[in-house]
């Protein structure tokens, strides 16, 4: 989140406009994306699973598995479209 609040306060302080100039994606979703003008598209996940899987790796380390191969994980997300995206100026 305060990723965010600094990207649209960079992009205020250059006089841009949201989506007129540019489009902003929030990496996850929040309050301020949903509340900021115009609201903010973002990337939205269940923290509940990544805390589940996050301590399922780390017992599967400490239980023996300290040299095993690294893994990826894969966790269901949802694109929550909101105002903040245009196609690029000419393209409209």
């Amino acid at each position: 989140m305060e990723m965010l609040s600094g990207v649209l306060r960079a992009i205020r302080a250059r006089g841009l406009s949201i989506p007129g100039d540019i489009s902003v994606i929030a990496g996850a979703d929040s309050d301020l994306a949903a509340l900021a003008t115009p609201a903010v598209t973002a990337i939205r996940w269940s923290g509940i699973d990544e805390g589940r899987m996050a301590v399922q790796l780390l017992l599967n380390r400490l239980g023996g598995d300290r040299k095993g191969p690294v893994q990826r994980v894969m966790l269901s997300t949802e694109l929550i479209t909101r105002e903040s995206c245009a196609p690029p100026p000419g393209k409209r």
